[in-house]
């Protein structure tokens, strides 16, 4: 019986050696970038837009960073640890692993993104406007900030909708509902 207890204790304790080494997960909130990355300025943006508080680990800067990089088996950049959780997004906004429920928000803004000759864009600012539903319209051939917001929160054609921290692409009165609903707003 005594061997038996002490072979567990050696599997127990391998098995640890092995999730902390080749499975590392971080208790600390942090982020590895690039400079001149930017999916990397895209997640600090966003991360600082919610008020996370994070340590920023770059490649660039130091050898130390690479090999930290390397012990979190990081593979695409920005990698990023928040609350144990391990976020790794090749090409996606970061608003949409946000909205995934990672982090919290108390936004219930509605924004439209627009442009002119749009007639699903019409449709839209039609319907907030029918369902009393107080919104911002950007044209982003208007401003170069509109359309430099537009595209880091992964806009690639119009109308493209933020409500709260949901974002829809398209004239889709049902996700705008339920949207609408999530945020109080209907």
């Amino acid at each position: 019986m005594k061997k038996v207890i002490i072979l567990v204790a050696i599997v127990a304790a391998a098995f640890l050696v092995y999730q902390h080494v080749f499975n590392p997960s971080s208790d600390e909130n942090m982020m590895f970038t690039l400079n001149d990355c930017e999916l990397c300025e895209i997640a600090i943006e966003l991360l600082d837009a919610y008020e996370i508080e994070y340590t920023e680990y770059n490649l660039d800067e130091s050898d130390e960073n690479v090999e930290l990089f390397k012990k979190y088996k990081g593979r695409r950049l920005p990698l990023i640890f928040i609350d144990g959780e391990r976020i790794e997004a090749p090409d996606e906004t970061f608003l949409n692993i946000a909205i995934n429920g990672l982090f919290e928000s108390d936004n219930n803004e509605v924004v439209v993104y627009t442009k002119p000759g749009c007639g699903w864009c019409v449709k839209t600012v039609e319907y907030f406007q029918d369902n009393d539903i107080e919104f911002a319209e950007y044209d982003i051939t208007e401003s170069d900030d509109y359309n430099e917001r537009f595209l880091a929160l992964g806009g690639h054609g119009v109308p493209f909708i933020v409500i709260g921290d949901n974002l829809i692409s398209g004239f889709n009165k049902e996700a705008f509902r339920m949207a609408l609903k999530q945020i109080g707003l209907m």
